[in-house]
């Protein structure tokens, strides 16, 4: 199993951005199931993958304090059937319609903590061997 973690900043109250994200997941996955949907986190599972979205974690304000962003969302990918590369191309097209979705700052974490991807001043640095099917445009780079 793997995991990726998306901070995002976003302009949207929690409720309005849970319903873009269980809206964009149900189009593109074929079935997902809500394990848990409250005024802080939603958990839903779909046949190759569970995201969970919060509005408040420790690791999230840790996260802004390491990498001095703003950052308002956290959307954990944990990807069941890492080997299967269909899995991994669903969740990098439901991450790319997240990261598209604004231009505000965000970062992708691989296991909850090596960056992988940053946007700031609406410029992003990605490591294409780390997001090989992410469809945005990007500066491709290694990421300490």
């Amino acid at each position: 199993m793997e995991l990726y973690v998306l901070y995002m900043q976003d302009r949207n109250n929690f409720t309005e951005f849970k319903k873009f994200i269980l809206h964009q997941l149900e189009l593109l996955a074929k079935e997902i199931e809500i394990k848990k949907n409250n005024e802080h986190e939603c958990v839903a599972y779909c046949s190759d993958f569970l995201i969970r979205v919060r509005d408040k974690s420790l690791k999230m304000d840790i996260t802004k304090e390491e990498y001095n962003m703003d950052l308002d969302y956290e959307i954990w990918f944990d990807l069941y059937y890492s080997e299967n590369q269909s899995t991994y191309q669903m969740m990098m097209k439901f991450m790319e319609t997240l990261i598209s979705k604004n231009q505000e700052q965000c970062i992708v974490l691989f296991n909850g903590c090596r960056s992988v991807l940053e946007r700031r001043n609406k410029v992003i640095i990605g490591d294409r061997s780390m997001l090989p099917y992410l469809n945005v445009k990007y500066i491709d780079q290694k990421l300490e």
